[in-house]
């Protein structure tokens, strides 16, 4: 039987934009632990006044991670966005 491919795509975006699995949040709390980002977050940990969305929770990350010479890569600020947002922000309910 031949496969509908927008069946197929339909499926592949849905794993795609599906929430991030607890191995993703726990690889993004080691990052967090590791970069010492509470060292600088430490008064008021994380806040929605200056973060309102997920996309800007994951240009903020991205930006501590190159002001830090943290060196994550895409996947890694993606995670730690993730762990955040899960912690703290709740943006992905």
């Amino acid at each position: 039987m031949p496969y509908n491919k927008s069946i197929i795509a339909a499926s592949l975006m849905s794993i795609i934009s599906s929430p991030v699995f607890a191995g993703d949040l726990s690889e993004g709390a080691r990052l967090h632990q590791e970069g010492n980002c509470l060292s600088c977050h430490q008064t008021r940990p994380y806040s929605k006044i200056k973060t309102p969305n997920f996309a800007k929770l994951e240009a903020r990350v991205n930006g501590c991670s190159n002001q830090l010479n943290l060196g994550w890569f895409e996947d890694e600020v993606s995670a730690v966005s993730h762990y955040l947002d899960a912690t703290y922000y709740h943006f992905s309910k």
